[in-house]
C-alpha cells in the first residue's frame, strides 16, 4: 500500500474540499438561475406554469400529463413546503445539478466535466426540460451504482429516472446493452449496435406509431410534425465534433475500463438512433438527448497528456459549440 506524508495527505484533502466546495456552489447558483429565469424565460416554462396552476391539495396525481415523480415532488413543494413555481424549480434543479456534480466528481477533472456539462446540456435540460433533467441526474446515478456493483440501487435510480421522464426506459435499456457488448472488439460491436438501432426503428414505426395514432389521431401528427422539433441533421456540428471526440477517444486511450467502454457505446448508440429515427423528429431528438448526455462522463475523464491534447480541445470545441447554439437559437 503506497504512503503520503501526512503534508502531502492534507493538501491532496485540502484540494479535494475546495473542489467539492466549487462544485456545490455552481450547482446552488446556476440551479436558482434555472429556477427564475436569469437567462431569459424558459420555452416549457408556460406549460409548466400551467400544470402547477392546476395542482390541488387532495388531488396529487389528477394530472396524468406528467410522470408521477415530477408530479410528486412538485406537489409537496407547492403544498407542504408552501413553494411558488421558482422556488419550486430552483430547488429541484440545484439538487438534480447537485447529484450530477456527485457523478461528475469521479472523474479525472471534476470541474471541467461539470464546465462542459453546462455548457452542453444545461440550457436544454435545467433551463428548459426540468423533468429530463431530473431524470438525467438519476440515470448517472444509476450508472455509477451499476458499476460499483450496487445492483438494488442501481434498479432505485432507474426508477426514479423514469419517474421524472419516461425515455429513461430507454437511456437505462441502452446502459444494459451496451454493457453486454463493450468486451466485443468494436468491428463486432458497432454492427450490432447498428442492426439494433434500424431494427428499433422499424418496430417503432410499423407497430407503436399505428397503435398511437389508433388511440388519438392527434398524436401520430404531433409525433412526426412536432413544433420546435427540426427535421434532424445528421451532419449538424455539435454530431461532428461528437463523433470526432469519440475517435480520438477510442485511438488514445485503448478502452482500458469496461465503463468507458460502455460509456463510448451509449453515446455511439444515441447518434445511431437519431439517424435511423430522423424521419420522426420528436422521437429522434428526444431519445438522443436522453443518451447522449452520457458523453459528459468520458468528457475530461483522462488525464490531459500531449497524447490527449486533441480530444480535450474538441471536447472543448463541442461545449462551445453547443452553448453558441443555444444562445442564437434562443434557448437561453
Amino acid at each position: 500500500m503506497q504512503r503520503y506524508p501526512k503534508g502531502q495527505l492534507n493538501m491532496k484533502s485540502s484540494g479535494w474540499s475546495k473542489i467539492y466546495l466549487s462544485m456545490f456552489l455552481i450547482s446552488i447558483a446556476f440551479g436558482f438561475s434555472a429556477g427564475y429565469g436569469a437567462f431569459g424565460e424558459s420555452r416549457d416554462y408556460f406549460s409548466y406554469n400551467e400544470f402547477f396552476s392546476q395542482l390541488r391539495p387532495g388531488r396529487i396525481f389528477a394530472n396524468f400529463r406528467f410522470e408521477p415523480g415530477f408530479v410528486f415532488s412538485t406537489w409537496v413543494a407547492k403544498f407542504a413546503l408552501g413553494l411558488e413555481l421558482p422556488a419550486t424549480f430552483s430547488l429541484l434543479m440545484s439538487a438534480a445539478l447537485l447529484l450530477k456534480s456527485h457523478s461528475f466528481s469521479r472523474a479525472q477533472h471534476p470541474i471541467l466535466t461539470m464546465l462542459f456539462y453546462l455548457a452542453t446540456w444545461y440550457p436544454l435540460h435545467e433551463y428548459t426540460q426540468v423533468r429530463v433533467a431530473m431524470a438525467t441526474a438519476f440515470l448517472f446515478a444509476a450508472v455509477n451504482c451499476f458499476f460499483a456493483n450496487k445492483r438494488m440501487m442501481f434498479i432505485l435510480c432507474g426508477a426514479l429516472a423514469v419517474s421524472f421522464h419516461g425515455s429513461a426506459i430507454f437511456a437505462l435499456a441502452c446502459v444494459l446493452t451496451a454493457h453486454s457488448l463493450a468486451p466485443l472488439r468494436l468491428r463486432f460491436s458497432i454492427p450490432l449496435l447498428l442492426g439494433l438501432s434500424l431494427s428499433l426503428s422499424i418496430i417503432l414505426k410499423s407497430s407503436m406509431l399505428p397503435i398511437m395514432a389508433a388511440i388519438n389521431p392527434l398524436t401520430s401528427a404531433y409525433i412526426t410534425l412536432a413544433d420546435g422539433f427540426e427535421v434532424p441533421t445528421i451532419f449538424s456540428g455539435a454530431n461532428i465534433l461528437t463523433v470526432a471526440f469519440l475517435v480520438l477517444f477510442y485511438k488514445a486511450s485503448g478502452f482500458n475500463s469496461p465503463r468507458h467502454r460502455t460509456l463510448f457505446l451509449v453515446t455511439v448508440a444515441s447518434l445511431m438512433v437519431f439517424v435511423a429515427l430522423r424521419d420522426v423528429p420528436v422521437m429522434a431528438h428526444r431519445l438522443k438527448e436522453i443518451t447522449l448526455v452520457f458523453v459528459t462522463l468520458l468528457a475530461f475523464d483522462y488525464k490531459i497528456s500531449p497524447q490527449r491534447v486533441p480530444q480535450a480541445a474538441v471536447a472543448f470545441g463541442l461545449a462551445t459549440w453547443s452553448l453558441y447554439k443555444a444562445v442564437t437559437l434562443g434557448v437561453i
